[in-house]
């Protein structure tokens, strides 16, 4: 998790030098690495939410931080 929450960090301290366009490629990145490791479904799934809430809150950080998708 140490490895995302760093990534996150550095992706938000450079978006002043990235396009919105860039940004949202990496936040999407990051989100399907996220999917594949902890294997977070597609649907909400409320058992997986409340027994992993540190992975979900940076993974809806991801989600929001997105302009587009």
């Amino acid at each position: 998790m140490s490895s995302i929450r760093g990534e996150y960090a550095k992706l938000l301290l450079l978006s002043d030098q990235l396009s919105q366009e860039e940004k949202d490629k990496q936040f999407s990145t990051l989100m399907t690495e996220m999917e594949r490791k902890y294997h977070i479904q597609a649907l909400r799934n409320e058992t997986f939410n409340q027994e992993n809430p540190d992975v979900m809150r940076i993974y809806l950080e991801l989600s929001q931080a997105r302009a587009t998708i």
